[in-house]
């Protein structure tokens, strides 16, 4: 995905999103939601992951805002989030 534009789909953002090396998120799905909340997650793990290493492009809140307008619903939008904040959050926990 580039920084100007949103195509990556969830399913490819699964494979970019497989543990290798530093980077291995890890999402346990809440209890009764379809297992293709997993891509989404992978997909907002991408999307955080992609704007951190790729300095000059859009704001962090811009490039949330643009992958949260793709999902088609209230439980992607949250798989989306989860996946997109939990990224953010491995990256701040490195820092301390």
């Amino acid at each position: 995905m580039s920084s100007d534009n949103n195509t990556l789909d969830p399913e490819s953002a699964l494979l970019d999103a497989q543990p290798n090396g530093d980077q291995s998120p890890v999402f346990k799905l809440p209890v009764d939601w379809p297992e293709e909340s997993q891509l989404v997650m992978a997909y907002g793990d991408v999307v955080a992951r992609e704007w951190l290493f790729a300095p000059g492009g859009e704001t962090l809140w811009v490039n949330f805002a643009k992958g949260r307008t793709l999902q088609k619903d209230m439980l992607n939008r949250m798989a989306y989030e989860i996946g997109f904040l939990n990224h953010l959050q491995r990256q701040f926990e490195r820092l301390s």
